[in-house]
């Protein structure tokens, strides 16, 4: 689903909007300006430094102004510092740092909109606390739509305003964690709800 909104993956049937703009029918290089994405595993070029990493959008993108004072920005935002990681490569930094570094890569270019792929999954329980409370607490995003792709159910509790379940490809219910845990429409919400104890 996520690569299809991202033009990854052609479309097989149906329709997709943004703003009420079908995405099929805009620029695809405007588009594609118009949304970040955060990877599985952060996702970042081992022979590019971390500072190269998070302009790479902007320049793919033509933007020619330095963008140093804005990754700066964004590091602070990200809890990151700037001096300490900007010259070193991937190799050579956490786990946790690299997730940072990927997010702060999706926002360089402040888009509408931020698609995240399991951008959690491969942190440890004490790096994801950590991260999860400075992700809440990214003021850059108060503003935008966030699409995380998780299988983690209190993930998604934490860090959702509403839950999507998928069931073999079709949206089995929407709505807040509360909505589905207390209205579950379907046996399978249901059954797959109790196997979270939050």
């Amino acid at each position: 689903m996520l690569k299809t909104l991202c033009q990854l993956l052609p479309q097989t049937s149906g329709d997709i909007f943004l703003c009420e703009e079908n995405i099929n029918t805009l620029n695809p290089q405007a588009y594609k300006k118009r949304f970040g994405y955060v990877i599985q595993k952060a996702g970042l070029l081992p022979h590019l430094t971390i500072f190269q990493n998070v302009e790479l959008p902007a320049r793919i993108h033509g933007h020619k102004d330095d963008q140093t004072q804005k990754i700066k920005t964004l590091f602070e935002t990200l809890n990151l510092d700037f001096d300490e990681l900007k010259n070193r490569y991937p190799y050579q930094i956490s786990g946790g740092q690299k997730q940072r570094v990927s997010i702060a890569r999706a926002l360089i270019n402040d888009p509408e909109i931020l698609f995240m792929d399991e951008p959690f999954g491969a942190l440890d329980p004490l790096t994801k606390r950590s991260i999860y409370k400075d992700f809440l607490n990214i003021k850059a995003l108060s503003e935008k739509t966030v699409i995380i792709v998780s299988h983690d159910m209190q993930e998604a509790s934490m860090l959702s305003d509403r839950i999507a379940i998928l069931n073999s490809g079709h949206f089995e219910q929407i709505g807040t964690y509360q909505d589905l845990k207390l209205n579950p429409k379907t046996e399978y919400i249901k059954n797959y709800l109790a196997d979270w104890r939050i």
